[in-house]
């Protein structure tokens, strides 16, 4: 568990976040000042930029980031029978399960809203998609497959879960992020089976 002054940073850096989201639903993107958002949060502006670089990159957030390397080379194992696309797509949905997705629908509406946000957000999922791409090609097996084969699991494992976090965020679905997550992973699964 993080120390207090973690806590502290981490519950700033949120209030930061949320205020950010809520002013530009508002006020729209170019209402949107850092100024408003240290005001309503209680913060310097020295201290919004010790924590963002913009206020586009508040608006966007980190990215997603994979668990730990152990957690994901256990989920690797555990599918290993079935191959690295039941690999990836396991720890994706690991993701899901047990990360918090609240503000999904939110923040794809923004994205629809201020389309000058997808490159940033574009960019936080490279990120992504290349380290999930280390994992495939560190869980393979010794099945001869391209070189480029942890690349090309990686992008359509990312594919599939932007494609069911749009979806889902976008529609009056009254399941789970996390249900109908698995539901497009089944299709994913079985059609590159």
């Amino acid at each position: 568990m993080p120390g207090l002054r973690e806590r502290k940073k981490q519950a700033t850096r949120q209030a930061l976040r949320e205020t950010a989201l809520r002013l530009a639903e508002q006020h729209g993107l170019d209402g949107l000042t850092v100024e408003a958002v240290c005001a309503e949060v209680g913060v310097s502006t020295r201290t919004f930029f010790n924590y963002f670089p913009s206020k586009e990159d508040a608006l966007v957030g980190d990215g997603p980031a994979l668990p730990p390397d152990a957690v994901v080379d256990r989920i690797f194992a555990e599918h290993a029978a079935d191959g690295p696309i039941a690999g990836a797509s396991a720890v994706l949905l690991h993701m899901v399960d047990t990360g918090t997705q609240p503000d999904v629908r939110h923040k794809a509406q923004m994205f629809e809203r201020f389309p000058t946000l997808v490159p940033a957000l574009l960019a936080k999922f490279a990120a992504f998609e290349r380290s999930l791409a280390e994992a495939v090609a560190r869980n393979m097996g010794p099945a001869p497959r391209p070189d480029f084969y942890p690349e090309l699991v990686a992008a359509c494992a990312v594919t599939a879960m932007r494609v069911a976090a749009k979806r889902w965020s976008t529609g009056d679905r009254e399941e789970s992020l996390a249900s109908y997550t698995h539901g497009v992973f089944e299709v994913f699964r079985k059609e590159l089976a």
